[in-house]
């Protein structure tokens, strides 16, 4: 199980669950763990249902590099190998070694179909509209705290799953709520001009303008929670709700699953809602309109 070095400081989000306690009650226990998710809490899986391969997954590293650091598992069990580069890259991978390779093709498929149904077992009411699953296999950090945006700029909930498929710990570090960013730093980087703004446009300007600077001095010009996922761990977090930092790791499976909002347990929780409600608070507060 993870070991969690808490930082009194910051905020503490996590959230203790246990995947042997569902059978007293599954629908309550499903529920109460959507509710913490739509809260913004960091899910820590106890004894959770995945069954995974480490020996097998652990004799694969793809190059370095961020065009290799988030691969699909379309793209792991589909190689277009009628393209010379793609050809060339899963030769360097796994040599000629067809065998190795079948067995890979069928554990990343596996896991990742088990990743889907999982989701759609917690979460009964979400409608989900893309059920996309991501695997890493470059080593990665220390990366620098940031909150996520994705490219797309509709109004979407996302729920993101993670496991950690390495033989040693990942280590994350985790900073302040993207709600209590957005009040520390509303005024310094002009934050209320983005009202009605999609919520990347503001997840990104905090990136570029707190983020980076802070990245740049000593890791202790921000407070911030340290965490060591264990090889097996499956935790649960909004990366847009929660600052992070991926400090060290190698090899992890997660999800991007966009949901429809109106099925989420509490509409009003999407991230949209909670950056819009968090930007028209600060922009009626009388004290930051008279500064």
């Amino acid at each position: 199980m993870a070991e969690i070095e808490l930082n009194p400081a910051v905020a503490d989000r996590f959230v203790h669950l246990d995947w042997q306690h569902r059978d007293a009650d599954r629908a309550a226990f499903d529920a109460g763990l959507i509710r913490h998710y739509e809260a913004g809490d960091i899910i820590l899986l106890g004894n959770p249902p995945f069954r995974i391969d480490f020996d097998l997954l652990n004799r694969i590293s793809f190059p370095e590099g961020r065009s290799h650091q988030k691969l699909t598992d379309r793209f792991l069990t589909r190689p277009k190998l009628h393209r010379p580069a793609i050809r060339r890259l899963f030769q360097e991978v796994f040599g000629f070694d067809i065998l190795l390779y079948a067995r890979f093709r069928r554990e990343v498929q596996r896991l990742s179909d088990e990743l889907r149904r999982f989701a759609c077992l917690i979460a009964p009411s979400y409608r989900f509209l893309k059920q996309g699953v991501s695997w890493r296999f470059t080593r990665t950090g220390p990366e620098g705290l940031h909150v996520d945006y994705f490219r797309r700029t509709e109004d979407l909930h996302y729920l993101r799953i993670f496991i950690n498929v390495d033989r040693q710990p990942r280590i994350w570090t985790v900073g302040p709520r993207l709600q209590d960013l957005i009040e520390r730093y509303a005024d310094e980087i002009g934050l209320r001009e983005l009202v009605d703004r999609p919520s990347n446009e503001v997840c990104s300007r905090l990136n570029k303008l707190v983020f980076d600077k802070i990245n740049a001095q000593p890791r202790s010009a921000m407070d911030r929670h340290l965490v060591r996922f264990a090889p097996g761990d499956v935790w649960l977090c909004e990366t847009r709700l929660n600052s992070h930092e991926i400090f060290s790791g190698h090899r992890l499976v997660a999800t991007d699953f966009y949901v429809d909002p109106s099925s989420m347990h509490d509409p009003a929780l999407r991230v949209d809602a909670r950056v819009d409600d968090c930007l028209r608070l600060a922009t009626a507060d009388p004290v930051r309109a008279a500064g």
